[in-house]
């Protein structure tokens, strides 16, 4: 569930539910399990542009800012790339769950994803940087 547009305290709340849920796990689910992907990543958050460039932003879960490199990226929302199999698209934004941080991109074929930011992003402003 994308937690975005919830109020801090909510987000606070179900950011404690969930770790209370995981804490009660005797041992880890299979992968064919339906709360299998809610035990390992919590919820979607959706950074705006605008939280990304404020270095006062206060990520309500974690009680801290986001990372500087995130911070640096912003620049780079709506710069076409190229991400998964040399897949074309544009960054559209950045995301994250509890456990990992996110590139939403939206690919040429109109469809958007959320990529993890251990995988490299290349952009075509700048072919030769990437994330690697």
């Amino acid at each position: 569930m994308n937690v975005s547009d919830l109020p801090s305290e909510e987000r606070i709340r179900l950011y404690k539910e969930w770790q209370e849920y995981n804490d009660s796990l005797e041992e880890s689910l299979d992968f064919d399990d339906p709360n299998f992907t809610y035990s390992v990543f919590g919820h979607d958050m959706y950074f705006t542009k605008e939280q990304l460039e404020d270095p006062n932003y206060i990520v309500p879960e974690f009680g801290m800012g986001l990372p500087d490199w995130m911070r640096e990226l912003s620049s780079k929302i709506g710069k076409r790339c190229k991400a998964h199999k040399d897949k074309v698209g544009t960054l559209i934004g950045m995301a994250s769950s509890y456990e990992d941080y996110y590139y939403r991109i939206r690919y040429d074929d109109g469809k958007t994803t959320l990529m993890s930011c251990v995988a490299p992003i290349k952009f075509f402003d700048d072919e030769e940087k990437t994330t690697e």
